[in-house]
């Protein structure tokens, strides 16, 4: 109801033309992508009125897209076409992706424009055309009936002459118009004095001196001449004339993927920084060319293979080539991009993530490529497996986390399971090892200062050996008061992202400082209200701890507190529904004076009927007064509650242990990330609040998180490499240049210094196996099917001789 209401509003702003209220809802989620009751969006609308301009760039910066087109094929372009508002249009093709020709109707929107001429909006039709010319408009498309847009205004009766001769001259004085000999034959019969130009040059040889000729040698595909031009050193870094498009934005625009080739490796070509060519590039993938020379895939692979161009360029919504082409499902786009190591974590002025909608497919297979071999044999002494970190590794110009890719797939459900990948255990173990010290040494403190806090309740209440030192645990329970409230809730809640989880243990703390406190100032052991607080203060000790032995990267223990969770939460969840009949019980009983409970409460009832249900009936001290309807009720209760409800809670819970059991390494995964997430911020994060414990944890210990190196590498046949168990992976420190390794106590080899060599468990080294065999086993299919086909194409080539 509430986001029906926002699309009302979102459409009475725009009616009323009120921009303030437009971005408004907007930025409180009102959507104007739903369609209305006559199947019509807000943002359609907007697109296809006069003077919106402001409107469509507030749908766009929201989430709306420059190249949308509805389930009708009408595309944003075409509803801007019909406003005949030149504004609204150039707001739509200063963004990358838009199919200028895109047709509806069988019109492009020139088709439309020029069909839709008349005396009153010649002016606004004379803009649109210009601008849509400029931006690489073919003019020579014909519609349903063979009409180009030349012919629509040449036979436009209601047009004055001097109106007609603006727009024919400036669909003439493009440079790719063609003009057929009947259409010749007309222009001339309509105005002698018009100058024509021939459709091809007559001479090959063309004039250097003519700006525009490069520009026609890309657009015609005239790659002789262009040769030419290049070698008669022609100035490639200049405009053609009336074009504000470089030529190597021209030939993408046109998919001349020769001609961007020599462009690219032209000796005096100056490429500028905000060009944004992969974002020009990443909408028209896949795209079917209007010209044979054309190949807008061809152009994207020379473009990323020039080194000219930043693969993490970001447009002014701070979006990446990357986050492109997996929004417009360009699956060629996603792979050569990683190829050339695009940054999977690269963070939008939105906070999107190019990683956030992946597919999970594409993402594993790309995993599976940055892990190579080298070495004829895999027994061989020297085989060595390498792995390639450049697409998680964090770009030196970026402020931000190095897990942020990690961390977007531990909370991905449909990515999670890729924690288990060899590449991205590793990545996770090589960081993890670096504050695995200062984890296990909170860990270790907090525990012990916990179990004083609990130990100190106890004396208060106890009157054996333990009283003797109540002094001494009461100063030690101040310290471990002082200790949570600095380190459990100031310093994580400043670190860690709030989850339902993090937000649980807040909590559990807090009340935690709260009742102990209580207990250290106001407690009376002579008051029961103060053992039912001390009590309770025991009982979230007991959690604290309970959830410190669950946040262990030890899935084979914190395996089973999750267990615990989970089924706690599903038993409370059905606590809902059930509850009702228990309680229903509950007061049956007590009006039936099972067990004397007439005599009792109405509470005492309900708690008697929930002890019932776990199978205590005793039933001898009942007292069933009737012989039939009394006893029926009781035959029910223990039929649908203490049979069928047990058994379906013993289920539920069975179903949630063999899940966890089955994803257990993945959730300890993502137990580390999150560490790792909450101690990288710690120690890379430049805030205030948090300078001075970094400086305080620096003067006791030494300790960084490590940077993610470009590649690993590892010699798996070499056993003797001294090393340190870490988490079922095994690593030797950072190697610089100058050190040497000893192997074979005869071979040395120096490292480069972002080079790290690598020992991994047997769990590990089989994990890297299986992806090389698949990938060898890939490549021989592939090998195969390549053989077939020729063979196939030989024996055809034999049939057809005979």
């Amino acid at each position: 109801m509430e986001l029906e209401l926002r699309e009302l509003q979102l459409s009475r702003a725009f009616e009323q033309r009120d921009v303030k209220l437009f971005e408004e809802t907007l930025r409180l989620h009102g959507n104007p992508n739903k369609p209305d009751g006559n199947g019509i969006t807000i943002y359609e609308k907007v697109l296809a009125t006069a003077d919106c301009g402001k409107f469509i760039q507030l749908c766009i910066r929201y989430g709306c897209k420059s190249n949308y087109i509805n389930e009708n094929g009408k595309a944003a372009i075409n509803f801007a076409s019909d406003s005949r508002d030149s504004e609204n249009i150039r707001i739509l093709l200063e963004h990358q992706g838009v199919q200028v020709d895109n047709k509806y109707n069988d019109l492009t929107p020139l088709n439309s424009l020029a069909k839709g001429l008349n005396i009153q909006n010649v002016d606004q039709v004379k803009e649109c055309i210009k601008l849509l010319l400029l931006y690489g408009a073919s003019p020579n498309i014909l519609d349903d009936v063979e009409m180009s847009p030349l012919q629509y205004v040449l036979y436009n009766k209601n047009l004055e002459n001097n109106k007609k001769q603006e727009i024919i001259s400036l669909l003439l004085q493009h440079h790719d118009i063609y003009i057929d000999d009947d259409l010749r034959y007309e222009l001339l019969e309509w105005n002698p004095s018009l100058v024509l130009k021939p459709n091809t040059h007559p001479n090959p040889s063309i004039e250097v001196n003519r700006v525009l000729t490069l520009e026609e040698c890309i657009t015609s595909g005239d790659h002789v001449n262009f040769d030419q031009l290049l070698n008669d050193q022609f100035d490639v870094n200049g405009k053609p004339q009336g074009f504000d498009k470089t030529y190597v934005e021209i030939a993408i625009a046109y998919g001349n993927w020769y001609a961007l080739e020599k462009l690219l490796q032209h000796k005096d070509l100056k490429m500028p920084n905000n060009l944004e060519l992969l974002h020009q590039l990443t909408g028209r993938l896949d795209e079917r060319p209007q010209k044979t020379f054309s190949d807008y895939n061809k152009c994207f692979e020379v473009l990323l293979a020039s080194g000219l161009v930043d693969v993490n360029e970001r447009d002014k919504s701070d979006r990446t080539p990357l986050y492109y082409a997996i929004s417009y499902n360009k699956e060629f786009g996603v792979r050569e991009l990683l190829k050339h190591d695009a940054y999977l974590g690269m963070k939008s002025y939105f906070n999107e993530l190019a990683i956030d909608d992946i597919d999970p497919v594409l993402l594993e297979e790309h995993f599976d490529d940055c892990i190579t071999s080298e070495g004829s044999s895999r027994a061989d002494k020297n085989f060595k497996i390498i792995l390639n970190y450049k697409t998680l590794k964090l770009p030196s110009n970026i402020n931000s986390s190095e897990m942020e890719p990690i961390c977007t797939m531990a909370k991905s459900k449909a990515l999670r399971h890729l924690l288990k990948h060899p590449l991205i255990t590793t990545l996770i173990t090589l960081k993890w090892q670096s504050i695995s010290l200062l984890f296990y040494l909170y860990t270790v403190i907090s525990a012990l200062f916990t179990i004083f806090l609990m130990l100190h309740i106890i004396s208060m209440y106890s009157h054996d050996w333990m009283f003797k030192f109540a002094l001494i645990l009461k100063l030690i329970s101040w310290l471990s008061v002082g200790y949570i409230a600095m380190v459990d809730v100031l310093i994580k809640s400043c670190l860690t992202r709030f989850t339902k989880s993090s937000i649980f243990g807040l909590i559990i703390n807090i009340l935690i400082i709260a009742l102990s406190i209580f207990n250290n100032i106001m407690n009376n052991p002579e008051q029961y209200r103060s053992r039912i607080i001390a009590a309770f203060t025991i009982l979230l000790i007991a959690v604290k701890l309970t959830r410190h032995i669950g946040s262990l990267p030890v899935y084979s223990l914190s395996m089973y507190v999750l267990m615990l969770r989970e089924v706690s939460f599903t038993f409370l969840r059905s606590c809902i529904p059930y509850s009702i009949l228990v309680i229903s019980f509950g007061l049956s009983f007590y009006v039936l004076n099972f067990h004397n409970l007439s005599e009792k409460s109405i509470s005492d009832a309900i708690m008697r009927a929930i002890s019932m249900s776990t199978g205590e009936f005793n039933e001898n001290e009942i007292g069933f007064k009737e012989l039939f309807f009394d006893r029926l009720i009781f035959v029910i209760f223990v039929i649908y509650i203490s049979i069928v409800l047990m058994n379906l809670l013993s289920a539920l819970a069975f179903s949630d242990t063999q899940a966890i059991q089955a994803s257990a390494e993945v959730n300890s995964l993502t137990h580390i990330v999150n560490l790792l997430s909450c101690y990288e911020v710690l120690f890379t994060k430049s805030w205030g609040r948090i300078e001075s414990i970094r400086k305080l944890i620096n003067h006791f210990a030494n300790i960084k998180v490590a940077n993610l190196p470009e590649s690993v590498y590892t010699f798996p046949n070499k056993k003797h490499i001294d090393t340190t168990v870490t988490n079922s992976c095994e690593m030797m420190p950072l190697t610089n240049k100058n050190t040497r390794t000893r192997q074979d106590n005869q071979n040395n080899i120096n490292m480069h210094e972002d080079h790290f060599i690598m020992k991994f468990s047997n769990t590990t080294i089989k994990r890297f196996l299986q992806v090389i065999d698949q990938k060898a086993k890939i490549e021989r299919q592939r090998q195969l099917n390549s053989t077939i086909a020729k063979k196939l194409e030989n024996i055809e080539n034999m049939l057809s001789i005979r």
